[in-house]
Parts: structure tokens; C-alpha cells; sequence
């Protein structure tokens, strides 16, 4: 007798509904850069539509063009290799005897003209080929059905644009499957993609397009999904966008943009000093750099934390570390020490080495730990949040809804 057994991984640090709204508001960032990239569609996303513009049809467009140009690459110059065949032959043209061409003598005499012999041949019919057009073959099917099911939906200028998008996509992918080195062969796809697939150039390019595209496809079933990326680099990233908005919230200005890139279903904040984010007004400079790097020199080791706030004013340079760390340390032991739970001891100490050991520019005021976590009535009073101003080393805990302890923070940077 069957037996059905499901099973729920949850987040221990935070709810579910916490992992919920921190994904969409990655998504709402990642949608919003997203408008400036689509450029035949962003004219009738003006006409009116509310909501996110549809991230996947960017994804899908490059996947499906990458696929096209790889593909056209491979039909120009497919990979062959040698199989045996049997055909009837003279017998001076046998190269090789075998028990086949032992048999056809022994049915056809000595003096027979011709038998029948195996010789190798060159063909494109490799399981490389079968895997590609299987794989385009359902990729194409579910454009289809993903067209279908937009057709069906409440009409509008966004929709407009999408079922036209999706209508070019189709036809470029139908387009694809009638290249001859795709030719129906009605043999089975391998289970598993062949080497080649990953060691040859153009195949890499197709069977990597053919990967975006079912990402870009599963996007368009619904919102972007930042369900590929792992819970602590979700809350990285969406620790970024609030301490960003937070500082835009102190200085009284507009929410810059936040600098990602999305690949597939994946978003990451731009890293380095090039791409900090810059704010400023009445006197007061802000710039937020995600990652930037500091060389070894005078140090020993290169220095690279999550966040660097610099803070200009009246020529003067101020900068503050913050580390978002999607750790929390909830021991008895641990409360007893610092007095609330916080980010475990190794992360502290990653802290202070920030302030100490980041010696170009302006000195490091204080370093800062983010971790998910939800305020009490002892965190104000515990270590974490004292320390702040006696060492300039601490942690604030933050998650969805709940940034108070931070706000106080940055208000007081800002100050």
C-alpha cells in the first residue's frame, strides 16, 4: 500500500511571512531596473498599467535571441562522428573482415560481386542533438502555453505588449526547430546532458540559453521568484535596500536606485565602490558602497564588508560598517553575556577587525552587525546596543516591518 509523506522545510531565524515580504521587496527593486531595459515595452507600461513590469520577458528575450544565434553556430558546423553501417560493396572495397562479412560470403560464394559488409560513416545523430531538441521542443511548448494563458487574461497596454513579445518569441523558437541539425530522428532524449554540452563553445552557449529560458518561463508564471536564492543571501541583499532607504528616510530625499543585477531568478546588489549609491542634501553627502573592497596594505589581508556608509559634511569624511549577518545566536549562555540575542561571537570579532584593520581614507567610526531578529524590552539595555557608542561595535537586529532599532541608528549617524 502507497504511502504520501509531505514535508515543510521552514526558516528557524525568521517567519515565513518575513521570508515573503523580504523577497518581495527584493523584487520590487530588481522589477524597477528592469523597466529601463524594455525598451518596446516601457512605451505602453507608460499608457497607465500598474504594477511590477514583467521582469521575465526581459530573461526570456535574451535567452530565446542567445539560443537562436548558438544554434544557427551548431547547424553551420555540427559536431559528427563516426558509426558503422551495413551496405552491400564490392569485395575489394572491404576494409575489415568481420562475422558479417564472413556470412555474406558464406551465403553469397566466393565469386559473388557484391556482399555485404559494415563501412563507417560520418552523421550529425548524436545524443547531444537529441538532447537539444527535446529540450527546445519543451521549451517551445510551454512559450506556447504561456502565450495562451496571457491571450485569456483581462486585456490592457502591458498584456499588449507581452502576447507580442511572446508571439516574436514563438516564431524564433519554431524557427530554431527547423534548422536540419534538429531534424526529428524519433529517438529518445538522453536522461543526462551530455559532456559536450558544457565543452564545446557554441553548445555551452545553447544549452546555458536553453536553462535561462526555463527560468525566464517559470518568472512569467507568476512574479519574479527569488526562491533559488538561499535565505542568507536574500537577507543580505534585502538588508542593503533598507539601510538605503532608511538613510534616503534621514536625509528627507527620493530613494535612489539600487544598482543589481538579475540573472534567471538570481539578484545581487552591484558590488564595488564604482557602483555606491549617492545621496545628499542641505550640506549632508551619503554614499553606500555594497562590498567594496579595501587592498592588504598597510594591513595584512584584504578587507571586504557587506556595506560601507561614508558621510560628508563641511569637508568632514565619516564612515560606518554595516554587516548584515543572517545568524543569531539564541543560547542561554549567549543572552547572559550581551544581554540579548544577537549575531554569534565570530561575526563580533569580524566587526572589530573591520574597525581596526580598515585603514585607507577615514577611519571607521563604528561597525555595526544586522541580523534578523525582532526588538524586546532588553535589547536597548543589552551590550549589543551600548557598545555601539562606547567601542563602536554592536549589532541591531532587523526584519520585515520591524527596523526600529535601525531607523534609531541611522537617524543617529545622520544626525
Amino acid at each position: 500500500e502507497a504511502t504520501s509523506v509531505s514535508m515543510s522545510v521552514l526558516p528557524r531565524k525568521v517567519r515565513v511571512q518575513d521570508v515573503r515580504r523580504m523577497r518581495q521587496a527584493v523584487e520590487a527593486v530588481a522589477s524597477g531596473l528592469t523597466l529601463s531595459m524594455l525598451r518596446p515595452t516601457a512605451e505602453l507600461l507608460s499608457a497607465g498599467d500598474d504594477g511590477s513590469p514583467p521582469v521575465w520577458v526581459q530573461a526570456l528575450r535574451r535567452s530565446i535571441d542567445a539560443l537562436d544565434a548558438a544554434m544557427r553556430r551548431i547547424d553551420r558546423r555540427p559536431m559528427r562522428q563516426v558509426v558503422p553501417t551495413t551496405a552491400v560493396q564490392r569485395p575489394a572495397s572491404v576494409h575489415k573482415v568481420d562475422a558479417g562479412v564472413v556470412r555474406s560470403v558464406r551465403q553469397r560464394g566466393l565469386a559473388a560481386d557484391r556482399i555485404t559488409a559494415s563501412r563507417p560513416e560520418w552523421t550529425d545523430d548524436v545524443p547531444a542533438h537529441h538532447w537539444l531538441a527535446s529540450a527546445i521542443r519543451n521549451v517551445h511548448a510551454r512559450v506556447v502555453a504561456l502565450l495562451r494563458e496571457e491571450q485569456v487574461r483581462r486585456p490592457s497596454a502591458r498584456r499588449s505588449a507581452v502576447i507580442g513579445d511572446l508571439r516574436r518569441m514563438e516564431r524564433t523558437l519554431q524557427d530554431v526547430l527547423e534548422l536540419g541539425v534538429l531534424r526529428e530522428r524519433g529517438k529518445r532524449r538522453p536522461t543526462v546532458p551530455p559532456l559536450v554540452l558544457r565543452r564545446r563553445a557554441e553548445y555551452a552557449e545553447a544549452y546555458g540559453a536553453v536553462r535561462a529560458i526555463g527560468r525566464g518561463i517559470d518568472l512569467g508564471a507568476g512574479a519574479l521568484d527569488i526562491a533559488t536564492q538561499s535565505l542568507s543571501s536574500l537577507f543580505e541583499t534585502w538588508a542593503v535596500t533598507v539601510v538605503i532607504d532608511l538613510l534616503a528616510e534621514a536625509l528627507d530625499v527620493p530613494g535612489p536606485t539600487v544598482p543589481v543585477d538579475v540573472i534567471g531568478t538570481d539578484v545581487r546588489v552591484r558590488r564595488g565602490r564604482a557602483h555606491a549609491v549617492s545621496m545628499q542634501t542641505r550640506g549632508v553627502g551619503v554614499d553606500v558602497a555594497y562590498e567594496p573592497r579595501f587592498p592588504a596594505p598597510p594591513g595584512l589581508i584584504v578587507q571586504k564588508p557587506d556595506l560601507v556608509v561614508t558621510l560628508h559634511r563641511r569637508g568632514e569624511e565619516r564612515r560606518i560598517v554595516l554587516d548584515a549577518k543572517y545568524r543569531r545566536d539564541d543560547s542561554v549562555a549567549y543572552r547572559r553575556r550581551y544581554g540579548a540575542a544577537g549575531p554569534p561571537e565570530d561575526a563580533l570579532g569580524t566587526l572589530h577587525r573591520y574597525r581596526d584593520a580598515i585603514v585607507e581614507g577615514a577611519p571607521i567610526e563604528r561597525a555595526v552587525a544586522l541580523f534578523p531578529g525582532c526588538l524586546d524590552e532588553t535589547y536597548y539595555t543589552s551590550r549589543l546596543w551600548t557598545s555601539i557608542e562606547s567601542i563602536g561595535v554592536g549589532a541591531v537586529p532587523i526584519v520585515p516591518g520591524n527596523v526600529e532599532a535601525l531607523r534609531r541608528l541611522i537617524a543617529r549617524i545622520v544626525g
